[in-house]
Formats: C-alpha cells, structure tokens, sequence
C-alpha cells in the first residue's frame, strides 16, 4: 500500500429494452423518419440501436449534463430609454436582478429567501460572473436582448450564509415527461391541437434543480413522436424510452377532462407515475379549473404545480448551509488507474464536496478522506445523481460507481 497525502480543490457544478424485435422495429422507425436534425439531436441514432440489439446499451446513451446550477438562460430584457446605450445599461442591471431572483428560488425556500436583505444594483452586479448576450437588436432608444447570466458561487454563498439561509446547489438527475390527455373518451399522446402538449413544452423550469426533459421542447428537440410508439403505461416501455432521451427516471402523466356533478366545475384527474431504475411511485390528483380561466393557462398551472413539487421535494432533501460542515474516510475498490481518474472527477463535480484527500492508494483500492457540506445522507444523494453509491461499512463509507 503506497500511503499520500494531497488534496484536490473543489469547483463548483453540474436498463434497456432485451427484447430485440422490438428494439429492431423501433430502431428502424426512427432511422426512417427522424429528421436530421432529430438524428444530430440523439447522437449516432444508428449506431446507438445497434448497441442496444448488440447487448450494448451504454454506447448507446445520450449523455445529459446537469446543468450549472449558478447560470440562468432566457433572460429577456427590452428597454427604452435616451438612447441605444442607456437602454442598455438599464437592461444589463434589470436582467441581474431578474435572474438573481430566479437563482434564490432555485437554491433555495420561502422561509429561508424571506432572510436575504434587498440588494442595490452595485451588489447585485459584484455576485455576477458572467454575461453572454443573445439576439441583440437595437433602435436609437430600444435595447432587446436574451441574457445568460453565471454567477458567482462563493459570493452568493457568502450572501446566504450573513443572511443564514440554507441553498441547495445539488442538480437532480434528469426526468422525461410522458404525457397522456384524455377528452372525451379519446386518448391522444402529444396532440398537436392539445394544450397539454403546450403545458409541458412551455413550462419554465429555471427555479428547478430538477431537469425535465419534454420531448419537442427547447433543449430537447426530437421530431419523432416517440410517445406515440409505445404504450406509455408500461414500465419496459418508459425504460426504453429513458435510455433513448438518456435518462435513467420517467414521470408519466395521465391527464382526464371532467366535471364535478355538483358545482358542474371542469376539472382535470390527474395520474402520475414516477419510475426509476429500482422505484416506482403513483399519486393521484384533482385540479380545479377557475372561473374564466383559459385551457392554457389552466393546464399550464397543473403542469408547473406537478413539476414544482417534484423540484421542492428534492431541495428539501439536500438543504445544507456553510456551517453544516462533516468529514468521513472512504474506500473504494479500483481495477485499473483510469477507474481512480474518472471516479476523482465525478466527485471533484459534487457541489458538496469541499475537499477530497487521497490518505492511501494501491493498485486495488483507494482510501479517502472526504469533507463536506450537510450530512451523510445528502452526500449519499448527490453522489448517486453522479452514479456514485456511498455505502456505510461501520467506521468507513464504501464507494462504488454504479
């Protein structure tokens, strides 16, 4: 055993379908009618495929990033003033408050949010780290632009912590939404005269730690109806499904018209099922439509509540604040050095890990020491968002990569 002793710094961050017919039959569906675009937009579709009927589904994933939980797109500002510049200079700060706001509601919950003191513009602008500007247009006195705004982790760490509130920096795994909607007695996947559709596609997800991938939504673009080829209730079906968006979770939503017999008021049942690779979860709810409320609109407000509470589950889960701090040793079994490299860089990515120091190393095994924010537990969760598993062994934790 070849005992160390070093750190690395941290930075802040970010099964398939063995019926093979079927896979064929699918496979060949999207090759003939996916657009480029769709194609460019999955990968190497074919080559993907053929890892699949080859018993090689790793190959033939999509990878999705988490995102970074510090940077806030589409943030769009029009402003007139004197002139072209002014309205510029007024966009650019009005954009930071705008999407400070909606980086305290990702990080963190009411109670804790109603802690942090208003901020001048002078200390709004100092927790930004970047600016990327979008679709600029200019008049001589209109300035409209789509902002893409990082900032600072240590400052808005260092904000929350004077203010004493707790943050969740953990992105969540991604999950793809299946939708179904009923009207009428005729079921209709993805119609595109349907409002639900829409719902989902539009919904604004910036607050979220947790990505939800819509298929034909921005960012997840594919003209293949895939929810068209498959009957949504089934759990094999929304596996396959998963693996080809490259995600390993499905929330499944089961939208139905009605009326209640004794105020004659729409409403919309709602069922969900929410599958992972080991879980499955069913909840069931009912939506009250308000008076004069449009079906957009409506549909769009039980779509953002269904996502909502599904991202607020999840921060609850990994709050953690500055003072919250905790150390544990870990061991790790390794088959080779690139196993040791690339289990280094996923933990050097966990937001929650402060400092790693490799206290031990042979050709078999690595012993850590880890320090970090928040408890065991949540570290154990934000591993695993990383495919990481933290097992507790007694007086040593035990990772493996799953």
């Amino acid at each position: 055993m070849i005992a160390a002793s070093f750190s690395f710094g941290m930075q802040p961050c970010e099964k398939a379908m063995s019926n093979m017919a079927y896979g064929l039959v699918v496979g060949c569906f999207l090759i003939l009618f996916a657009s480029p675009a769709a194609v460019a937009q999955q990968g190497d579709l074919s080559s993907g495929m053929a890892a699949l009927l080859s018993g090689e589904p790793e190959q033939a994933r999509t990878v999705v990033v988490a995102r970074d939980p510090y940077e806030i797109s589409k943030v769009n500002v029009d402003v007139t003033a004197g002139t072209a510049a002014i309205a510029r200079q007024i966009a650019i700060r009005q954009g930071q408050r705008r999407a400070l706001n909606i980086l305290l509601q990702r990080l963190t919950v009411e109670e804790d949010r109603q802690r942090i003191p208003v901020l001048d513009d002078a200390r709004v602008a100092a927790l930004v780290l970047s600016i990327k500007f979008e679709d600029e247009r200019y008049s001589s006195t209109r300035y409209i632009s789509d902002l893409t705004i990082t900032f600072s982790q240590p400052a808005v760490r260092e904000l929350l912590d004077i203010a004493g509130s707790r943050f969740s920096e953990t992105m969540a795994r991604p999950i793809l939404v299946l939708a179904q909607h009923e009207n009428a007695g005729l079921s209709v996947h993805w119609d595109d005269n349907e409002t639900w559709k829409q719902a989902w596609q539009e919904a604004d997800w910036r607050t979220s730690l947790v990505p939800f991938i819509v298929p034909g939504a921005e960012g997840a673009e594919s003209e293949v109806d895939v929810s068209l080829m498959v009957n949504l209730d089934d759990l094999g079906n929304a596996a396959f499904l998963a693996q080809l968006y490259g995600t390993s979770e499905t929330l499944t939503v089961f939208a139905r018209d009605t009326i209640d017999l004794f105020t004659a008021t729409p409403q919309l049942e709602v069922s969900t099922i929410r599958r992972g690779a080991v879980s499955e979860e069913s909840n069931d709810q009912i939506f009250i439509r308000q008076d004069s409320e449009a079906s957009r609109a409506f549909f769009g407000r039980v779509a953002a509540t269904i996502g909502g509470a599904i991202a607020d589950e999840w921060k609850e889960q990994t709050l953690v604040s500055l003072s919250d701090t905790g150390s544990l040793d870990a061991i790790v079994e390794l088959e080779n050095l690139k196993a040791w490299v690339e289990l280094r860089q996923g933990l050097q990515k966990i937001s929650l890990i402060k400092n790693i120091t490799l206290k031990e190393i042979s050709a078999s095994r690595a012993l850590l020491q880890l320090d970090y924010l928040g408890s065991p537990q949540q570290l154990s969760a934000s591993l695993g968002q990383r495919g990481i598993s933290m097992q507790d062994m007694g007086r040593i934790w035990q990772l493996s990569v799953q």
